[in-house]
């Protein structure tokens, strides 16, 4: 920690050595000029000033504070120490110029370029810190198609959303994707950043999903393959955020995607019960028809069993005859 500070303190002194000469060399320039017109003013009045070096060195005593107005220009006044207003004028305002506003100025790059030293050193901590946690943090390779999926308002956009997906997946319009055609597909739609599947990918998104046998997946099968894996971005997500504590964002967007998850899951779920119905009233009518047709065949058959039975049953004549007395 103190070799961290340390290399703090050289980087901001190697920061600011550019920016100290500049105001070093304007703080020179005003010295000059003062010198040079001290020289003009004062040259037979104090030997202080007899030339332009010992002028220069006169001022920069002056700069430094170091007894500029009892040793250097009060003796100026004369015997009678009476104010000269120029003399006054022209030490006042080189002191004001440059004794208080040139020298903090280079005091305050200084202090400009440690305080820029500093916050440098806590962003590359924190950056760190966050590709540490970015590091440890789960994903899958649909990621970028999956966060384009949580944008959406309504598990309508949702389901047309994934059908058009499918439809620019299914090339050949077969009624099936293979690996090859949405490997190749994922990557034409330009996510940002790029999708790249693998065969493991694949393999873990069709899980549980019945394939063809040209280990192809359907339209039905891939919407709801999408759906699941919708919902488990969503947790990683949420899990991710947890992790990240660091963006004050973070926990407010966390919040409002568990919400949209819960609608989401609510609306489908309440689709769900719908689609269950409508299945629930086909097989009712379906049912009801072949009981019906059952009914009608019974009704046929009954009637052709009958009819023999009443063309044997006419009435025969029989004769009787008077009993004998």
């Amino acid at each position: 920690k103190q070799m961290k500070s340390m290399n703090i303190m050289i980087k901001a002194l190697g920061g600011a050595v550019i920016p100290m000469a500049n105001a070093f060399l304007i703080l020179l320039l005003v010295t000059a000029i003062y010198a040079v017109i001290g020289v003009e003013m004062f040259k037979d009045r104090d030997p202080k000033f007899s030339k332009f070096s010992e002028s220069m060195f006169t001022m920069i005593q002056c700069a430094t504070g170091d007894d500029w107005a009892a040793g250097i220009a009060r003796p100026l006044f004369g015997r009678t120490e009476q104010i000269d207003y120029f003399v006054a004028v022209y030490f006042t305002s080189y002191m004001l110029l440059a004794g208080i506003v040139l020298l903090n100025v280079v005091v305050a790059v200084l202090l400009d370029e440690f305080i820029l030293a500093v916050s440098e050193s806590r962003q590359e901590g924190t950056l760190k810190l966050t590709m540490d946690r970015k590091s440890k943090m789960e994903t899958t390779a649909i990621d970028p198609f999956l966060a384009t999926l949580t944008k959406l308002n309504s598990v309508q956009n949702l389901e047309r959303r994934i059908q058009d997906i499918y439809a620019c997946l299914d090339v050949n319009l077969s009624g099936s994707i293979s690996f090859e055609e949405m490997t190749t597909g994922l990557k034409r739609l330009n996510f940002e950043p790029s999708i790249h599947l693998s065969h493991d990918d694949f393999a873990v998104m069709t899980e549980g999903v019945e394939l063809n046998e040209k280990n192809e997946i359907a339209g039905v099968d891939f919407q709801q393959v999408m759906m699941n894996q919708l919902q488990l971005y969503i947790q990683r997500h949420i899990s991710n955020r947890l992790v990240d504590m660091s963006d004050e964002d973070n926990p407010i967007k966390s919040v409002l995607l568990v919400l949209k998850h819960v609608t989401v899951s609510m609306k489908e779920q309440n689709l769900n019960i719908v689609r269950r119905e409508e299945r629930m009233q086909q097989d009712l009518e379906r049912a009801s028809n072949e009981v019906q047709a059952v009914s009608e065949k019974l009704d046929m058959v009954l009637s052709l069993i009958s009819a023999p039975n009443r063309s044997d049953s006419r009435p025969s004549s029989i004769d009787l005859e008077p009993p004998l007395v």
